[in-house]
């Protein structure tokens, strides 16, 4: 959801600079705050790695259950709004692109061309998810140039400052 290729999000395990940190702005708690950190570090431009650790099987009972699984999954999602807004924007333009533009269209052009039969309703409705589809990809390239240009000015202030 981030764009990084980190195995273990929620290890716990982190050495993050101060002020790194200092812009973020807490949205979640628990261990989602985890998936906050590594989601701010990757947005502002800041490089992240991953060491790879090692689990021995656990003592005891588990800590987390179904219940935790899907509370830090909707904070993901969130985060991703916030983080990444073009992956939303592109999965939600497709979801309404593909079945309004390419499933429901091409059913009403295939009885329109070859039996002559008019679905009036059924093609504005295609029409409109089409379109609605194509104006959230235009928002999702729009996102994807907003943040580039996010990633120059903050490099520019950076160097500001160590001036």
């Amino acid at each position: 959801m981030f764009d990084t290729r980190l195995h273990d999000v929620l290890s716990g395990m982190y050495i993050v600079r101060v002020g790194s940190l200092r812009d973020a702005v807490a949205e979640v708690g628990g261990f989602s705050i985890e998936a906050h950190i590594a989601a701010h570090m990757v947005s502002t431009g800041r490089v992240i790695r991953e060491i790879p650790i090692e689990y021995r099987p656990r003592v005891g009972e588990k800590k987390l259950g179904v219940k935790d699984g899907l509370r830090i999954f909707s904070d993901m999602v969130r985060l991703t709004t916030r983080y990444n807004p073009m992956l939303i924007l592109f999965l939600l333009g497709a979801v309404l692109l593909i079945p309004g533009g390419l499933i429901l269209g091409a059913y009403v052009g295939y009885w329109y061309l070859f039996y002559g039969i008019k679905y009036y309703l059924k093609g504005l409705i295609a029409i409109m998810l089409t379109l609605i589809g194509l104006q959230f990809l235009g928002m999702a390239a729009m996102a994807i140039y907003m943040k580039r240009m996010e990633f120059r000015l903050r490099k520019a202030i950076e160097s500001l400052r160590r001036d």
